[in-house]
Parts: C-alpha cells; structure tokens; sequence
C-alpha cells in the first residue's frame, strides 16, 4: 500500500440492504529485489526497491569478465515470436565452446504481446581473457535476428544479425596471426585467431634462380 493514497470497496447486494463487516489487514512491508534473476534476488521482499542487479555473481573470480548477451526479434513491432530456432555459438579459435543458447531460451526473457515467442532476452556469460568468435545460425527467420554482446560499463564488443563469426576479444587480449613464420604475423597479437596465411609472401628466394624474388619470404 502506499501512504495517503484512497481505496474503493465496492459492495454489491441482493433483496434489500444488507450488513457487511469488513477487516483488512496488511502484511509487513519488506522491501528488496525481487526479480529471481537478479544476483541480488530476495525471495522475502514483496516490495521492489529497485536495487536489483545482475552482474556481481556471474563470475566466480576477478579474472573473469562478465559479459551480457543481449538478443531481440527485430521484427518485435508486427510479430514477436522469438528467433524461430536461430542459435549463438561462442568458441575460441582451438574449437573449444564456451557458451550456446538462444532468445527462445534466454536467461531472462521479455514477452508482452499476444504471440507466443519472446521479443526481447539476454544470457549472462563469463569469459577468461582471450580472443573468441560468436556465430549466430540463421533460424526459420533470418531477418528477425538481432544481438549486441556488452560489458558491465556498456562497451559493445560486437553485434548484429546472422553471422558466421565475429571476432571478439576479451580482457586486453590482441588477436591475431602469432606464427613468425606466417606472411601476416602480428608482433603485438597475444592470442591467434587463425588467421595466418603463407601465400601472399610466397614466391622463389633462390637468389641464383632468374624468377627470384626478393620480396618473398617463404620459398614456393
């Protein structure tokens, strides 16, 4: 209840006029979150104070990262079904998979009009530093894919609709190609992200031989 705010009872009767005894009686307000999602969660509270939030226990250690996958129907405005199958995978570059789901799965799902499927949903995910990739399959309804991957202080990390993988890299890590002897070899990458190649530095670097080239670096 809130203070100095006026309630109605209405009282309806049959034949006549009646007597009626009315009680109410409050339960004690106890204030807190009450949004089972949240880290915060108090299954005590029955009046939200707003101070939900949602970050603090997704990692179990500070060398972590706390991410926050953030998907919606971006044909919400006429239909709001959901993403109609499409799924995210998150892998590193040795094939290792981090994290899978979906907005028709979601953590936490918002779903306000009369089509079954959420419009809007987000997976709460914790990362180790390093360079990942996130591929989005296209479902029944391509076009109705939409996602942004963000931190905590709201940097987006990557976003967007189907795709068949995103770069991304997580806690100051460099991606890149870390083979030396690769054409494309990054002095400053920490992590490879399979992107070496040896052609466009390939040629003859026989200095005798009459096709020598000496802008090769790799022997073809």
């Amino acid at each position: 209840s809130e203070p100095g705010l006026t309630y109605y009872v209405y009282i309806g009767a049959e034949g006549g006029d009646g007597e009626f005894d009315i009680d109410f009686s409050c339960e004690d307000v106890v204030e807190g979150c009450t949004d089972e999602s949240a880290c915060n969660y108090d299954p005590m509270a029955n009046v939200d104070n707003n101070s939900c939030e949602i970050w603090s226990c997704v990692c179990p250690d500070s060398t972590g990262t706390a991410i926050q996958l953030q998907m919606s129907d971006a044909d919400f405005l006429s239909i709001g079904d959901g993403w109609n199958g499409a799924i995210y995978t998150i892998a590193d570059f040795d094939g290792t998979v981090y994290a899978t789901g979906s907005l028709d799965e979601a953590f936490f799902q918002l779903d306000e009009d009369n089509v079954l499927g959420a419009e809007f949903g987000y997976d709460m995910l914790c990362l180790q530093p390093g360079c990942y990739n996130i591929a989005v399959t296209a479902g029944d309804a391509p076009w109705e894919i939409s996602w942004e991957m963000v931190t905590e202080d709201g940097t987006i990390l990557a976003g967007g609709g189907t795709s068949a993988g995103q770069t991304f890299s997580i806690g100051g890590a460099v991606c890149g190609c870390t083979d030396e002897g690769a054409c494309n070899y990054e002095l400053a990458a920490t992590d490879d992200d399979g992107s070496c190649e040896y052609t466009s530095c390939a040629g003859c670097t026989d200095e005798t031989a009459q096709n020598y080239d000496m802008d090769a670096l790799i022997d073809d």
